[in-house]
């Protein structure tokens, strides 16, 4: 994958986590062994039109879950060389194929464009309306969680360092950039290995508004309990 796409990928995250949706936990489709995609009897149309594109529409790629367990489903396009209308449209078609998230349509179906071109990304983001026919998806949302939470589970993350920020306490690492820390909650990581792990996540305080300077550091949290910070300039 390009810069372009791992750009695009992140800011449709960005955008579903933090600025948009609120959604905690967002995973790509064809990375979830869980998720189960029934094609309909014919592709769904679009009923946003805001540009002309010939491709076909396949499933989109990210299915995000929020803390009332309403499903949002995200597509990602981005461009180097400027705002492209038809990748755009190609993401509202693509996003319109899902009409059911187990047995009951999306919350949200949100196709999202970065331009990567300037100083500074742009974006754009459409959540068209539900149509009729297309693609039910159905995943399990402990699978689908314990899934995202992987990689955290493994000695690397659970024996390292501790350190408590803002009442929480995070295993934190660094992750290979000059004075950049990722850390995890303790008690999320708790509620992962849990058969319910949804039910307790679910329950457990939302930091996604932790964001602020302490000392040297400045410190931005997401809802899914993981942290980012580094040294102040």
């Amino acid at each position: 994958m390009t810069w372009c796409g791992w750009g695009s990928l992140g800011w449709a995250s960005c955008s579903a986590r933090w600025t948009l949706l609120r959604v905690p936990w967002l995973r790509h489709v064809s990375q979830s062994p869980g998720v189960t995609l029934t094609q309909g009897s014919q592709p769904a149309k679009s009923k946003v039109l805001l540009h002309r594109q010939t491709r076909s529409a396949r499933a989109p790629d990210l299915i995000g879950l929020d803390r009332n367990g309403e499903a949002h489903v995200v597509e990602a396009k981005g461009s180097c060389v400027g705002f492209n209308g038809g990748s755009l449209q190609h993401a509202i078609d693509q996003v319109s194929q899902v009409t059911l998230v187990n047995g009951r349509p999306p919350a949200t179906r949100v196709a999202c464009f970065a331009d990567c071109s300037t100083s500074g990304i742009r974006a754009t983001a459409v959540d068209p309306d539900r149509p009729e026919t297309g693609i039910a998806l159905e995943f399990d949302p402990n699978s689908l969680l314990g899934e995202y939470y992987r990689p955290f589970l493994h000695r690397y993350w659970t024996e390292a360092s501790s350190e408590r920020v803002g009442g929480f306490v995070y295993r934190v690492r660094p992750i290979g950039v000059p004075e950049l820390y990722l850390g995890v909650r303790e008690d999320v990581l708790e509620a992962v290995r849990s058969p319910e792990s949804f039910q307790r996540l679910r329950s457990l305080p939302d930091t996604s508004d932790l964001g602020f300077e302490r000392g040297d550091r400045e410190i931005s949290a997401s809802a899914d309990g993981t942290i980012l910070f580094g040294l102040l300039p």
